[in-house]
């Protein structure tokens, strides 16, 4: 008996799968130069944050490993692709306002000077990476120490001290309506 009679069914098609797509990640990390993602973070995406305020919050080999699963999850499945890590815990709100200050044409332009083959290229895996990277990167940012988290932080929290000062002085001296209104 060989060694395959010993495996169940399902262990041994994950196991042609793992290795299909492992053939697969190498091919596709061949049709561009070496170290491209890792020049993609240290050269690209780090400077390119630093510019809006904003500092990746895992080591920058940690973001590599991320990066280069995420780009070749959109090449390899058609999928919308889900980050199950996170360097934060931010809200919708703080999300839009990362999107407001990085406008779509910057990360237009950081697309076009990254392009090659089989990353954020015209094929429709690139497409997709490309409609998928700021989003990507959301999840790679460390709000806790990124000066443009920290300014709209205190923006947002000077906007409900205002708020504050102001609902406090409601009273009814103030409002149109106050006192008995009755009529007999």
């Amino acid at each position: 008996m060989s060694h395959i009679d010993y495996i169940p069914s399902s262990e041994f098609l994950q196991s042609l799968e793992k290795k299909e797509r492992h053939k697969k990640h190498s091919e596709w990390r061949n049709k561009f130069p070496e170290d491209w993602i890792e020049l993609f973070i240290q050269q690209g995406i780090v400077p390119f944050l630093k510019h809006y305020g904003y500092r990746l919050g895992f080591s920058i080999e940690d973001c590599i490993q991320y990066t280069n699963t995420w780009a070749f999850l959109h090449l390899y499945t058609k999928d919308k692709y889900e980050c199950k890590v996170w360097a934060h815990n931010g809200t919708n709100n703080e999300y839009e306002w990362f999107h407001y200050k990085i406008s779509q044409e910057s990360w237009s332009n950081l697309i076009d000077a990254w392009k090659v083959e089989g990353f954020l290229d015209d094929s429709d895996a690139g497409l997709r990476q490309s409609e998928d990277l700021a989003w990507f990167i959301w999840h790679l940012v460390d709000l806790n120490n990124s000066r443009e988290h920290i300014n709209y932080l205190e923006l947002f929290e000077d906007s409900e001290d205002k708020y504050d000062d102001y609902s406090g002085h409601n009273n009814e001296e103030m409002n149109a309506y106050s006192g008995d209104r009755r009529t007999y």
